[in-house]
């Protein structure tokens, strides 16, 4: 049985560690209030001691998956790594005559950027994101973006 509680006269009437507290029940309704004893957190206001560190780990429930520290390769290390070993495994070419004269046969379409993105491509894409940029679901994106307002009719 719920004991109910005069909340007028009970939070006038609580002592020191004392409270009156509700929380909410699994489908989200406020429970009735209660009457409560708080205890004061069993903390200090000091660095722990590495005993005292070393035991809390050793009982840790996550301790077993943790323990040992993984040091591993970040992107940035292996694309580094990759960059590298392309750049030694790239023959050297001999010397001789200048391939200028080959490229001028091929001016259909320019060489790709060496990135591997070729600059038309790019300038095609572009032109795709402006015309989109145009619609209206490219006009509900561009106000989301810049925080811009709907016009009031």
């Amino acid at each position: 049985m719920t004991k109910v509680y005069d909340l007028a006269s009970a939070l006038t009437s609580l002592g020191v560690g004392e409270a009156v507290v509700t929380v909410l029940s699994p489908s989200g309704v406020p429970t009735p209030v209660a009457w409560t004893r708080l205890y004061p957190p069993e903390s200090r206001m000091a660095p722990a001691e590495p005993a005292t560190i070393a035991r809390a780990v050793a009982g840790s429930a996550i301790q077993a998956r943790y323990a040992q520290s993984v040091d591993p390769d970040s992107a940035y290390e292996r694309l580094t790594a990759r960059m590298q070993q392309a750049q030694a495994d790239k023959p050297i070419p001999p010397p001789g005559p200048d391939p200028a004269p080959e490229r001028s046969r091929e001016r259909s379409r320019p060489a790709p950027a060496p990135g591997g993105v070729d600059t038309k491509d790019l300038t095609q894409m572009g032109k795709m994101a402006l015309r989109f940029m145009n619609t209206p679901a490219g006009r509900e994106i561009q106000r989301s973006i810049f925080g811009v307002l709907r016009k009031r009719r």
